[in-house]
């Protein structure tokens, strides 16, 4: 990851006790502001390239690419990398998508409490704020650096937008899934129910105070979905300061074109979780008589040299093929070669990109009905829908009326794709809210600490 010539700053030191860093270490990895430079924006997220991992950070990243190259816009990046390549609480400057990163070494074992009150993050993300100046803070998912991110821009008076990709800020195990591996299905939060999933009720209690205080200081929250809206609206949090932004997905290349194949193909992306319905898959597959189909099962460990899926483990009547992840560069080779694609998850999910990568490349999409992950989906024009059940009869049913008419499947055309928001879509918004949020000013200011009010 490093280069020989990479400076490295020690913040271990950064603390109340000793609250400026030396002018000329920061010198070495910070750009200085200048008079009449360009507006900066500062955006944080646990993943970066070229640690890509999660739909989080594939927006993160292509929303730095594309501001960066249409807009007069600065970017510079606040991530993590992984303390076998970094010291912890120290920083590594590089260059990715064409914005400067900041990269803190961060452990892979830090405490529970410290994946969302993390006191050591705090001074050397305070060092990144006061030295890049940014006009305006981007929080994307910050676990393990910490809600406090969030509290050091309201104490420095820097206006702030957080996108909530999930249920982080209002779920001790940030995807409402309980101990069991099952979906919780709470929409308002209830301590008490909570408190027999998490392993500790009375940290979780202070977590969820500290960070319903703590988001309540943004200038603006982004939704992916209107789901995340709503759920967000259930959970006590103000309406008006919750704005849709729809994630975008990448368009499908100038020459892409399905590919045909002779037995209507079905893809899965998932991964191997039963939470995201392999198991249901296997089920509802397993009871159909008919053979005449094949099913590609992505595994996103082939391409690390490990396997999360095993050929035999699959047992249906078709042919299965286990077939390595794809990227944001390949993904119109894997979604030309499939019909439709299954995304039976057994949770309410905040998006699903996978979806709205298939649909705008004219794949038929089976999905249960789960939060954001079907705003897309004209239930029979583009898609089909299910009930959000482990119960395999309802993706059997779906299963079987797509066999029953492959033809219309193999050649499907989505009239409705010109409605996906892409990522230039959203990059356009993103901006245009930018200017908005600057534009009526930081109205949190200089406050005292979370963490202090709730001691």
């Amino acid at each position: 990851m490093q280069d020989a010539g990479a400076s490295q700053v020690s913040l271990l030191e950064a603390s109340a006790h000793a609250p400026s860093l030396d002018a000329g270490q920061l010198a070495e990895i910070f750009p200085a502001p200048a008079s009449g430079r360009p507006r900066r924006i500062l955006s944080a997220n646990i993943f970066f390239a070229p640690r890509s991992f999660g739909g989080a950070t594939v927006v993160a990243e292509q929303m730095t690419r594309l501001i960066g190259t249409t807009s007069r816009w600065q970017q510079f990046i606040f991530t993590a990398l992984p303390s076998t390549e970094q010291t912890p609480y120290t920083l590594h400057r590089y260059e990715a998508h064409g914005a400067a990163v900041f990269g803190m070494g961060l452990s892979e074992n830090i405490a529970t409490r410290e994946i969302f009150e993390n006191l050591s993050t705090v001074p050397v993300f305070d060092a990144v704020l006061r030295s890049v100046a940014p006009d305006i803070v981007h929080l994307h998912s910050i676990q393990g650096f910490g809600a406090q991110l969030a509290d050091c821009c309201a104490k420095a008076g820097i206006p702030f937008v957080v996108t909530l990709h999930d249920a982080w800020w209002i779920c001790g195990r940030q995807f409402m899934i309980n101990n069991h591996g099952r979906y919780c299905g709470q929409t308002t939060i209830r301590l008490d129910v909570c408190a027999k999933c998490v392993d500790d009720a009375p940290l979780n209690d202070y977590r969820q105070k500290l960070m319903a205080v703590t988001l309540k200081k943004a200038n603006l929250l982004l939704a992916p979905s209107r789901f995340a809206k709503d759920l967000y609206i259930a959970n006590g949090f103000d309406a008006a300061k919750i704005r849709v932004n729809r994630n975008g997905i990448m368009a499908p290349g100038a020459n892409y074109q399905k590919q045909p194949g002779k037995i209507l193909r079905f893809g899965f992306v998932g991964g191997n979780t039963a939470v995201k319905g392999i198991d249901l898959i296997i089920r509802a597959f397993a009871t159909l008589d008919r053979t005449d189909y094949e099913l590609k099962v992505v595994d996103n460990l082939l391409h690390m040299g490990f396997r999360s899926f095993n050929r035999h483990s699959i047992k249906i009547p078709g042919t299965v093929s286990i077939i390595p992840g794809y990227t944001q560069a390949n993904m119109d080779e894997f979604f030309s070669g499939i019909d439709v694609l299954l995304f039976p998850t057994q949770w309410k999910e905040t998006f699903g990109l996978a979806v709205r990568e298939a649909l705008v490349r004219d794949v038929w999409v089976i999905s249960t009905h789960a939060g954001g992950t079907v705003e897309d989906i004209v239930d029979g024009v583009n898609g089909t829908i299910i009930p959000l059940s482990a119960d395999e009869r309802y993706l059997r049913q779906a299963l079987s009326d797509v066999l029953q008419n492959q033809a219309r499947f193999a050649q499907h055309r989505n009239t409705f794709k010109d409605s996906i928001t892409l990522f230039s879509d959203q990059a356009l918004e993103l901006q245009a809210i930018y200017e908005d949020v600057l534009s009526v000013g930081a109205t949190a200011g200089s406050q005292p600490s979370v963490i202090d009010s709730l001691r």
